[in-house]
């Protein structure tokens, strides 16, 4: 009798730390074949130990419950790929699913000899090593030995890829285009025009016909699509090396900075685009506004990328823009500005975030911070035993991150225009620096710029 009780209790802890785990893994789980084949296992033995202890039937049905999630991700795992990336713009979204490592990407590769270019439709996963093999054929450059895949930035940074790189289409930066060449090339590539970014506003409509509380639930829905796609595993992959990790890609993660980046580089791009000086203020006016909406529906995504857009030295300096911008929104921008500030390990960001409750979307880039100031500021293990410490505070962020998704927002969706909605999927930016210094200075010169 003894035994049967013991063997009946194993069993009920076997199930109930299945379930945890699977609720903490989620949809990654089942992407491993293991984990499938586990949860199979684990069913067929259950089902055949409660025709003999009854007691056993509560698990049973978890475990039933088990499969059917099994199933649904297994499902979502063999759904037809959709095109995320289209030379750097983002196209399809899946629907009720994460980007998964499967799903495509269009890439435009460039080659200096003879200016030829090539367009590859490729997974969002492939090795640097793949695309580089591939992207040679194409272009005529042999079987790519020798060949350096080369990330040339908008600035005329030049970033060289690595044999092991993986996801490099999600990886690179809004303007940046990409380059098959030899070493000895590198430092020849010369910046395209189409780099360069909008001459003219192309998003103005959004602007003018959108109120800021209408733009900022629009910013909400789509950012939190973004980061309710983000599993937390996601930002281990990225903190711990995203080539460690076989099978795996955060390319959800991916998606979501690169979002955050856009929505920045958005801010200052249509500030600087506006020649007039009353409508660049009303501008201004318009997107602390957003920022104030965002904060109020705890986008701190879409605050803090606005924030510092408007932070930006490049904005900061159009004394002649602020002027016009009311006391009470000047004041307004003070107050958000301070919660950017860094001092005391970002204290006055930590303090909004702990007055808050769910549903968040954070401020992922800290959050990424933290991870890397704990990963690289302490060892994984000590003298042959594991840092469990290290893990813990790994995992207190990456418990935060779930807590903040708890429930979805509330949404009004008779207030939501599918037109709109996709107006602000992607925007049309400068990401270059140097060049947003040089646009400022000609809106308003200074003497001392003169």
């Amino acid at each position: 009798m003894q035994n049967s009780d013991q063997h009946v209790s194993f069993r009920k802890r076997v199930v109930a730390f299945l379930q945890h785990w699977v609720a903490l893994a989620g949809h990654s789980f089942f992407e491993d074949p293991v984990g499938a084949a586990f949860i199979e296992e684990i069913y067929c033995a259950i089902l055949e130990d409660s025709r003999d202890q009854p007691q056993l039937l509560a698990e049973l049905s978890a475990v039933e419950q088990l499969m059917q999630e099994r199933e649904r991700a297994l499902g979502s795992s063999t759904r037809a790929p959709v095109i995320l990336l289209d030379s750097g713009t983002v196209r399809d979204l899946p629907i009720n699913s994460p980007a998964l490592p499967f799903d495509l990407c269009i890439i435009k590769v460039h080659c200096v000899e003879a200016h030829r270019t090539s367009t590859l439709k490729v997974r969002s996963d492939i090795k640097c090593d793949s695309l580089r093999r591939l992207a040679a054929q194409k272009l005529g450059l042999g079987n790519g030995e020798g060949v350096e895949l080369v990330e040339l930035k908008s600035n005329g940074e030049k970033v060289t890829f690595s044999s092991d790189d993986v996801g490099v289409p999600s990886s690179m930066s809004h303007n940046g285009r990409l380059f098959a060449c030899f070493k000895d090339q590198i430092d020849s590539l010369v910046i395209l025009p189409e780099q360069s970014g909008p001459s003219e506003s192309v998003h103005s409509v959004i602007l003018e016909t959108l109120s800021s509380a209408e733009l900022a639930q629009h910013l909400l829905i789509y950012h939190w699509q973004l980061f309710h796609n983000t599993h937390e595993y996601e930002l281990l992959y990225q903190t711990i090396g995203r080539n460690r990790f076989p099978g795996r890609l955060p390319v959800n993660l991916d998606l979501f900075v690169r979002r955050f980046n856009e929505l920045q580089f958005w801010v200052i791009t249509e500030i600087l685009l506006c020649t007039a000086l009353s409508k660049r203020a009303h501008l201004v006016k318009k997107f602390i506004k957003i920022a104030l909406h965002a904060k109020n529906s705890h986008d701190l995504f879409s605050f803090f990328a606005i924030t510092l857009g408007l932070s930006n030295v490049a904005i900061s300096r159009l004394s002649q823009t602020w002027e016009k911008v009311s006391t009470k929104f000047r004041k307004q921008f003070f107050e958000f500005e301070s919660l950017l500030d860094p001092s005391r390990n970002h204290r006055a960001y930590r303090l909004l975030v702990a007055k808050i409750s769910p549903p968040v979307i954070p401020f992922i880039p800290l959050l990424l911070k933290d991870l890397l100031f704990i990963h690289e500021g302490n060892k994984t293990s000590f003298e042959g035993m594991v840092n469990f410490e290290k893990m813990h505070m790994m995992a207190q962020t990456l418990r935060n991150l779930r807590a903040y998704k708890a429930h979805a927002p509330a949404i009004d969706a008779s207030k939501v225009s599918p037109e709109a909605q996709h107006l602000v999927h992607n925007f049309r930016v400068i990401d270059d620096q140097r060049k947003f210094i040089q646009m400022s200075k000609a809106l308003e010169p200074r003497m001392k710029d003169s």
